[in-house]
């Protein structure tokens, strides 16, 4: 599973998710388990901005992110 965590702190990274689509953008936050509400699933995510819209990517549906 990637450390999303590594990746807080950058600028931009580019994720491919676990069916193969590439996304760029700039990151907004990692979201820790924790911060989560009951309806949510319980694991670290990333949240990037890629062009005008902002996508929460869960840990589980990470392939590889490049910063």
């Amino acid at each position: 599973m990637i450390d999303i965590l590594k990746y807080k702190d950058a600028e931009t990274v580019t994720i491919t998710d676990i069916d193969g689509a590439v996304f760029s953008g700039e990151v907004i936050e990692v979201i820790f388990p924790e911060e989560k509400t009951d309806l949510e699933e319980r694991e670290y995510s990333i949240v990037i901005r890629d062009g005008n819209t902002e996508i929460e990517f869960l840990q589980s549906e990470i392939k590889s992110i490049v910063a």
